[in-house]
């Protein structure tokens, strides 16, 4: 089976010719995410074609959740990383106080600020940048339109001003960055509604050194959890949270249980503790206690449980605030083997490419017909599986992410 390739028309940049050019380029990455280890593996890649490659990220950071962390250590193969006291909590409002006074110092030729460019920092460092002939690349996540119609149609005259004033902040900001990277096809055409002139569209790339099949340990996982070979694993992974639907999912798995399966889920990670109790007394009242395994996992012990299981849904649902922009644990589980169903919200369809996987979002009925015809055929999880996995390795991969990173770069060294 080959899957349809929607997620992007990829550009093949070999690292040799970026390294060309790049080679004497010094970059500064601004990166939140980069506080864990995990998220790092892409700039590890880009630092092999980058000539003087720094990441800043938050010395401690606040979660969603109200959980905050602190900056995990350097790898031994990471690039220079610079942890810096980030304030604030809102990605549109926090800043770093000592950012500005180091970028003088240091004098990079491109700025890479992993967000969104309405925002205190983008409007900072674009100052910066056209100060010291430098360039600036941002990366937003934003697919939700912010136009009147839209507005007044899903939010309501309430988010009219605060969604007018994101607008017309885009049209100023689509003049001052250099490059804009999305991650999502509605950001792409919303962005150049907008007037931002060099969009390119990338994946947020999984580490392939961590997610990957592997028979020997999905064996030895599967044993640790006392699930039999013949058992479907039908697995949940991710932020527990209303948006992402996991209620959708259980409803669901009560009208399945004629069939052998047992349900994986993950109710820890940057949760809430209103829905994680929700989704506890759903299981109760559904009596499917028997059926649950409970787990916890770090971002990279996680992939042995993807590995064990056989079936992943994300059953997201969108809101007037939220709209899936990628899915980073579906291309994660992909990558591991398993076959992954999904609601079809925002960008989950595109990063899958397999009608027969995608469920309309909320629809109990079309995500059941999917699982049935899953359970009752396991050749078909088989090439499902094979397919996916594929797919994720050749376009889903941090080494894909950071050489669609190096051409960007490298189309900006040419006009420093």
């Amino acid at each position: 089976m080959k899957l349809r390739d929607s997620t992007q028309e990829f550009t093949e940049t070999s690292r040799a010719s970026s390294s060309m050019k790049l080679g004497q380029t010094k970059v500064v990455v601004i990166s939140h995410a980069g506080i864990k280890q995990i998220n790092r593996a892409v700039y590890r890649n880009l630092k092999e074609v980058v000539g003087e490659l720094t990441v800043i990220i938050p010395s401690r950071l606040q979660l969603s959740s109200g959980q905050v962390i602190s900056a995990e250590p350097s790898l031994a193969d990471d690039p220079k990383m610079v942890p810096m006291q980030l304030n604030g909590r809102n990605p549109r409002t926090y800043y770093y106080p000592d950012l500005i006074s180091w970028l003088t110092d240091e004098k990079p030729d491109i700025i890479m600020l992993e967000n969104d460019p309405v925002s205190r920092l983008g409007l900072q460092l674009s100052k910066w940048c056209r100060r010291n002939v430098a360039k600036i690349i941002c990366q937003t996540y934003e697919n939700l339109k912010r136009d009147l119609v839209t507005t007044l149609k899903t939010q309501g005259l309430k988010s009219l001003l605060k969604n007018q004033i994101i607008s017309l902040l885009n049209a100023y900001m689509a003049g001052k960055v250099d490059a804009l990277l999305v991650v999502n096809k509605d950001s792409e055409s919303i962005f150049a509604s907008y007037g931002y002139k060099n969009v390119s569209r990338i994946p947020l790339g999984y580490d392939k050194d961590v997610f990957f099949p592997n028979e020997e340990k999905r064996r030895a996982y599967r044993q640790n959890l006392v699930v039999s070979p013949d058992t479907v694993v039908i697995a949940y992974f991710g932020r527990l949270v209303r948006q992402k639907g996991a209620h959708i999912l259980i409803q669901t798995l009560a009208e399945l249980t004629a069939f052998n399966w047992v349900f994986l889920l993950d109710h820890i990670h940057d949760s809430e503790d209103d829905y994680v109790q929700y989704i506890r007394t759903l299981i109760n009242d559904l009596k499917l206690e028997e059926r649950v395994i409970f787990f916890e996992a770090d971002h990279f012990e996680i992939s042995n449980y993807m590995r064990a299981a056989d079936i992943m849904v994300a059953p997201s649902i969108t809101t007037a605030e939220f709209k899936e922009q990628y899915g980073r644990a579906v291309q994660e589980a992909m990558a591991c083997g398993c076959v992954c169903v999904v609601s079809d919200s925002g960008n989950l369809k595109d990063l899958v490419g397999e009608p027969s996987l995608v469920f309309r979002e909320g629809n109990i009925g079309m995500l059941k017909n999917t699982l049935t015809t899953l359970l009752q055929d396991t050749s078909k999880q088989l090439v499902f599986k094979s397919a996916l996995a594929k797919k994720a390795a050749s376009l889903l991969t941090t080494e894909c992410q950071s050489d669609r990173l190096a051409a960007v770069m490298q189309g900006l060294v040419t006009h420093l």
